[in-house]
């Protein structure tokens, strides 16, 4: 008995969803890395147990994030297999999954405005913090009317072309990019503001600077690789890669800043260096910044006045409690050590003990 033939339709998808499958791939090897960079978090940090839940939130969602355009991809091509016209609709998580970034943006934003609000609130420098965060809540009100507005075009995609449509998620795509670039130029003018003489100290800020930049510069290009491609074509879908790495590299960076205080506490040793043995003072001495190899550097206070402690010989390159004649000895040797007196300077409040508590990391 002869088969009868079966008609088949062939559709070449590579220009419109194939785009919606590697940008899938590249988040998932995204959120990879979210996963390793929480394990490394909670096994190496010691944190208040609110910024741990915070951290477990922003992971959560996430991974949220991920098993929303999962099921989005499995309705496309398991559920609705073969048929065409389900292509022309937006499947209600990848909607969902738009609201959920808004939120993981959000989260990212508020609490980058809080560690900017802690390093400047010394100088009462109110409005920067302030601004990062109306500019935040703007764009998240934003992100709620664009997803109303899905759900009241029926999620056809060609609605996504539409004038009102456009228009919000143009807007909630600029007020995140505004936030984000303005919070990068406010940490790093404060962090280049940050003037001193001692190596160390100007070694972390550049530590600092480097991760700042970083961070600002991945989200930026994310979002306004999104707001470039949607507003360009928005039925093309190719600003779909844009639009789902924002969530993967908020938590990215976001985590990454947070599990940099261990590097900066590993570049780091307490000592105690004393005068006359009866004043004990604690001094931070480098561990991994370059110095000769029988010598030591460090710093401390006495009365009020900052001393600089210049090249002291291997003998006295020790952990353990030194005795000195008096503040105002000076030490021979071949490699000429001297202590001198030097101009009053502080060493910037960076947390060394692994809480949140001042730190702007």
């Amino acid at each position: 008995m002869a088969t009868p033939p079966v008609s088949t339709l062939h559709l070449d998808l590579s220009g419109t969803f194939g785009v919606v499958f590697w940008a899938f791939v590249v988040s998932t090897v995204l959120f990879g890395v979210s996963i390793v960079q929480g394990y490394f978090y909670f096994m190496h940090n010691n944190d208040k147990w609110t910024l741990r839940l915070f951290v477990s939130c922003m992971l959560t969602l996430d991974f949220a994030t991920t098993a929303l355009s999962s099921q989005s991809l499995h309705d496309y091509l398991i559920v609705n297999f073969g048929n065409p016209d389900a292509l022309l609709y937006m499947t209600a998580p990848y909607i969902i999954e738009y609201f959920v970034t808004g939120v993981v943006t959000l989260g990212s934003q508020l609490f980058y405005a809080s560690r900017i609000h802690i390093a400047v609130k010394t100088s009462r420098r109110w409005g920067i913090p302030v601004i990062i965060v109306l500019l935040a809540l703007s764009a998240f009100a934003m992100a709620i009317a664009a997803t109303n507005e899905l759900f009241v075009l029926g999620r056809l995609i060609s609605g996504l072309e539409g004038k009102a449509m456009m228009t919000i998620a143009g807007l909630n795509t600029s007020l995140a990019a505004a936030c984000d670039i303005l919070a990068t130029l406010s940490m790093c003018i404060f962090l280049a503001s940050q003037k001193s003489t001692y190596k160390q100290t100007r070694t972390i800020i550049m530590f600092l600077l480097f991760i700042t930049i970083n961070r600002g510069v991945l989200v930026a290009i994310a979002q306004i690789g999104f707001l470039a491609s949607y507003l360009s074509a928005p039925t093309k879908i190719y600003w779909m890669p844009f639009h789902l790495s924002v969530s993967k590299l908020h938590v990215n960076t976001l985590l990454a800043m947070l599990n940099s205080r261990t590097n900066l506490r590993t570049r780091t040793e307490v000592t105690q260096v004393r005068f006359s043995k009866d004043c004990t003072f604690n001094t931070t001495v480098g561990q991994h910044f370059p110095r000769s190899p029988t010598s030591a550097k460090g710093s401390l206070r006495l009365s009020g006045m900052a001393y600089e402690l210049g090249e002291l010989p291997k003998a006295m390159n020790s952990s353990s409690p030194t005795t000195l004649a008096s503040p105002s000895t000076k030490y021979t040797g071949d490699d000429r050590s001297v202590m001198t007196y030097g101009d009053e300077h502080e060493m910037p409040p960076f947390n060394h003990d692994g809480g949140s508590g001042s730190s702007i990391v």
